[in-house]
């Protein structure tokens, strides 16, 4: 039996890798396809390594990870499956319902502290992110908190809880109204509240969707 392993993303991983995988056995029983998604660094570290066939990430390889594979020898092909939205997400009882870029920046960069500051109620910010090794932390970092500056200045606040699995952030986000966090779009589910995103002040917010990922009207896609 062939074994092929896949390692890297957490938003790859959660279901579309191991539904990709599960589809191909049932055509290829003789193949056996194992997933092991912690985060979108992992993907090359597990190619580099040799631990891993397939890298799944959810952003492109770094200059240092291609720097990296060049000097072992090694040729990392590309192959795109598809766009993502990444979510702010809070609890329903949020009354937030939209942010623009620079109040989603404000918030993660620990400049905005109470959610009284973005026309919320009374209550201290609890800010959640995915791990530094996470795709969705480096697009997030420089998509939102560096406002399309790959090169700014801006870091995740010091208060920042980081989680490294999605599901623990859904969770922690709809058990704490004070609670504020990013998701790739295939993660939010009822049980929490997507912000709409305007990309500056007097400009519409747009819902994160399909059809506005699709179009790239959603801000952070």
């Amino acid at each position: 039996q062939t074994v092929v392993r896949i390692k890297g993303s957490d938003t790859i991983g959660g279901a579309l890798g191991p539904d990709l995988a599960a589809a191909f056995h049932r055509r290829n029983p003789q193949v056996q396809i194992t997933v092991e998604a912690l985060g979108s660094g992992t993907a090359f570290v597990g190619l580099l390594d040799g631990s891993a066939d397939i890298g799944a990430s959810s952003r492109p390889a770094s200059a240092k990870e291609l720097d990296q594979a060049a000097s072992q020898g090694v040729t990392l092909r590309e192959y795109l499956l598809g766009y993502d939205g990444v979510a702010v997400i809070v609890h329903h009882a949020n009354p937030v319902n939209s942010l623009t870029v620079a109040e989603i920046s404000d918030l993660f960069t620990g400049k905005v502290r109470n959610w009284s500051e973005v026309r919320g109620e009374d209550r201290p910010v609890r800010r959640i992110s995915r791990p530094s090794y996470s795709g969705t932390h480096a697009f997030f970092k420089e998509k939102a908190l560096r406002r399309g500056d790959a090169k700014g200045p801006e870091e995740f606040a010091a208060d920042t809880t980081m989680m490294e699995d999605n599901r623990d952030i859904l969770a922690a986000v709809a058990s704490d109204p004070a609670a504020v966090a990013y998701v790739g779009l295939g993660w939010v589910d009822d049980t929490v509240k997507a912000l709409a995103v305007s990309v500056s002040r007097g400009q519409p917010a747009v819902q994160a969707s399909l059809d506005t990922v699709r179009t790239g009207s959603y801000p952070l896609y």
